[in-house]
């Protein structure tokens, strides 16, 4: 299996990553907006940060990533209710 190059980054990713795709955010609000019961996927999830502004709405979310520390990130942040994997 292939080294985990983000297990060293992983708690500083969203401080570091966030304020530099927030208009990506801003805009995939807009074009895919939240509505609650909705189901969302993201492949590449990072740490959940585009997923919780979803289920903040009330959506099931789901998200994959190839990193064992983004899951395990995104897992604590969207709590039991989201399926990461």
């Amino acid at each position: 299996m292939a080294e985990d190059s983000y297990k060293n980054i992983v708690g500083h990713y969203d401080n570091f990553i966030g304020p530099f795709t927030s208009s990506l955010r801003k805009n995939m609000l807009t074009i895919h907006p939240p509505e609650k019961g909705m189901h969302v996927l993201e492949v590449g999830c990072g740490t959940g940060l585009n997923l919780k502004l979803y289920q903040k709405k009330g959506c099931k979310v789901y998200g994959i990533d190839s990193s064992g520390s983004m899951v395990k990130a995104a897992g604590s942040k969207l709590g039991k209710q989201a399926e990461i994997h």
